[in-house]
């Protein structure tokens, strides 16, 4: 039981960059096929990313020569810039793609990758852990979302650069706290 609420606790720290971004893309996506998408994507790379660094446990450290936090960065930068350039003074709400939604995931599950290693050190039940990693991260994606429809409802001019902001916040934490 313990090590449950322990992947509980886990789970809901690795969601924390999951729920953020969730907000922003709440504020672009239209479609409720979109919505689910991507809280299924998220979910699912919060599932298979763990299982990654479990099995890649022995090698992972002669192999990565980058910290996994430079990735993200880059993925959110990325992204970031996709958002601006995408959309002009007219039109406030961006398309969000396929592509999008799959770097979303990997950027906010990059640290699941870390987790499944710690979790192969210490020889934990990494199918437990995943799956609780997973469904607590689709549903803090789907309550992100679900805030940014709000934001985008109710501040509908100033909604992009809600999105925008977030993500920088996201990066600097990853840049000063990381």
């Amino acid at each position: 039981m313990n090590e449950i609420l322990i992947y509980i606790l886990i789970g809901i720290g690795l969601s924390i960059d999951a729920f953020t971004m969730a907000i922003t893309y709440g504020i672009v996506l239209n479609k409720n096929v979109e919505k689910i998408l991507l809280c299924t994507i998220i979910g699912l790379f919060h599932f298979i990313m763990p299982i990654c660094g479990y099995l890649t446990a022995g090698l992972i450290n002669e192999i990565l020569i980058i910290d996994t936090k430079y990735i993200t960065i880059f993925i959110f930068l990325i992204l970031i810039l996709g958002m601006i350039k995408s959309s002009d003074e007219k039109e406030v709400l961006v398309k969000i793609n396929i592509v999008d939604m799959i770097l979303l995931g990997l950027g906010v599950s990059l640290d699941s990758f870390s987790v499944g290693i710690a979790i192969a050190l210490s020889k934990s039940k990494i199918t437990l852990a995943s799956s609780l990693f997973s469904i607590i991260s689709a549903t803090t994606t789907y309550i992100g979302i679900k805030i940014g429809e709000y934001i985008t409802k109710n501040y509908r001019n100033k909604a992009k650069w809600v999105g925008v902001t977030l993500f920088i916040l996201v990066i600097l934490k990853y840049i000063f706290l990381e």
